[in-house]
Order: C-alpha cells, then sequence, then structure tokens
C-alpha cells in the first residue's frame, strides 16, 4: 500500500475503477480543483457523501475530459476511474476544497469463479431483454476487456448509491460478483411480475402467455 496527497471531491455517487461518469461542475472551488488537476496535474478522487455522512474509500481520477465549458466558468466533464483508495488527514486547501492523504489498495485476490461470472451475465442479460429497451445491449463475456469485469458490471446494475460503496470496499473480485448476482437475482422476479401485471392491464384483465 502506498499513499499520496490528492483533492477529494464528496459527491451522491461512487466512481469505479475503469468507469466513466459525467459530471456538470459549477462550484468555484470545485472549478478550480479541475483546473489543478489539469494544469498542475493535482490528483483528485470521488468520494461517497450522503446524509453529511463521508465514506472514507473512494476511487481516484484517472482522467478527465472537458465536454463543454460555459461562460461563467461551469463546466460538463467526463471522469474516468483509476485506483481506489482510502483517504485520512483531510484539511481545506487555500482554494476552498479539500485535500487528505489517499492509501491505496488493492484486492487481496483476484481469482473469481468463472461460472459465477457467467450466472452474472446470464441474470443481467435475462433482465435486458424483459425490459425490452433498445438503448440498453446485453454484456457478451467476449466482449469483457478487463480482469475486473464485476466494476463494469456493477455500473449497469441498478445499484444504490451504498450498495455500490459496498462493491468498491470489496477487496475480492469473487466476492464482488456473488453480490451483484444477489442483487440481480432479487431484481429478475419481482420486474417479470411487473411485467406480468402490465401485460394483464393492457388486455383488459386477460393474461395472455406470449
Amino acid at each position: 500500500m502506498n499513499s499520496s496527497l490528492i483533492a477529494v471531491f464528496p459527491l451522491k455517487i461512487v466512481l469505479f475503477p475503469e468507469s466513466i461518469i459525467p459530471l456538470h461542475i459549477f462550484e468555484e472551488r470545485y472549478i478550480r480543483m479541475i483546473r489543478d488537476f489539469l494544469e498542475n496535474k493535482i490528483g483528485f478522487g470521488i468520494n461517497l457523501c450522503i446524509s453529511s455522512k463521508n465514506y472514507d474509500a473512494g476511487c481516484m481520477a484517472k482522467s478527465v475530459e472537458i465536454i463543454k465549458k460555459y461562460d461563467d466558468g461551469r463546466m460538463d466533464i467526463i471522469v474516468s476511474g483509476g485506483r481506489r483508495y482510502n483517504i485520512k488527514n483531510i484539511k481545506k486547501c487555500e482554494f476552498g476544497y479539500s485535500m487528505g492523504e489517499a492509501d491505496f489498495y488493492e484486492d487481496i485476490t483476484q481469482s473469481y469463479d468463472d461460472s459465477t461470472l457467467v450466472n452474472c451475465l446470464n441474470t443481467y442479460n435475462d433482465i435486458i431483454n424483459l425490459l425490452k429497451n433498445d438503448g440498453i445491449k446485453e454484456i457478451k463475456k467476449s466482449e469483457l476487456k478487463t480482469e475486473k469485469p464485476s466494476f463494469y458490471i456493477a455500473q449497469k446494475s441498478g445499484l444504490t448509491a451504498l450498495q455500490k460503496q459496498h462493491i468498491l470496499e470489496l477487496k475480492s473480485e469473487n466476492e464482488r460478483l456473488m453480490s451483484i448476482l444477489l442483487h440481480l437475482q432479487k431484481v429478475f422476479p419481482a420486474l417479470k411480475e411487473a411485467d406480468a401485471v402490465n401485460r394483464i392491464i393492457k388486455n383488459d384483465g386477460y393474461f395472455v402467455n406470449k
């Protein structure tokens, strides 16, 4: 484990390694923070903050792409996730944003049960097919170009912010996949029941089995 001094961006969202999130930056202190990241190479990470509770585990921003700049300084950006860390010794800097010491951590074990991944993907794809939304695509195992597919699946699986935080903090790929699978296995039957009710309503109370 190694550490580094970074800026801390508290948000109600969780950034995963190898994932991307769009952000609208409007507060002056965070506009300055993004500028310092781009121009002065000062790193920053995103930490979940809900109901005034700040979570220590966060994810470093690996890169930032500015999509749009506004005349008043605001900006739309895309942030990509890098390494995970636990933050400590947080203090406000002279520009208004906070900085702290990030202790970076990795998985204790990177191995995972392939059948767990397959079950995850199959259940996820079953849900996608049930939703019938052309804008949401199935995830094919052959298209996964990462050693940690859990983070890729997690960002698409309808997890709450707290569930995502739990995934972020786990140090085992297999545990993350199992946690996502359990979530998907709870969601799928609920969606099937809702879909059946909707079809009954659309058919004037008569269930039509397709």
